[in-house]
């Protein structure tokens, strides 16, 4: 298995836990059209991310931020609330 694949694998399993900056990265890389991985249209991928922000300490993200991972989740179909920002 590449790293890749085992890093893909791995966030879905919910094994890599990412800060919100991490998630937030990747939320605005995915929603700009740089999403060449096809994260977006993975679902066990997205919930992974989704379950990894859902833990981490989100009042470290402005409200553009946290509004850019909110619309992001929306997209791959993962209704997702933000702790307070």
């Amino acid at each position: 298995m590449s790293p890749l694949a085992l890093m893909m694998r791995r966030v879905r399993l919910q094994l890599v836990q990412f800060n919100a900056q991490d998630v937030f990265t990747l939320c605005g890389t995915i929603s700009s059209g740089g999403d060449t991985l096809g994260m977006l249209g993975d679902p066990e991928f997205m919930r992974g991310l989704s379950g990894s922000f859902d833990r981490c300490d989100q009042s470290v993200l402005s409200p553009f931020q946290a509004g850019v991972v909110a619309q992001t989740f929306i997209k791959a179909g993962i209704i997702s609330q933000c702790k307070a920002v």
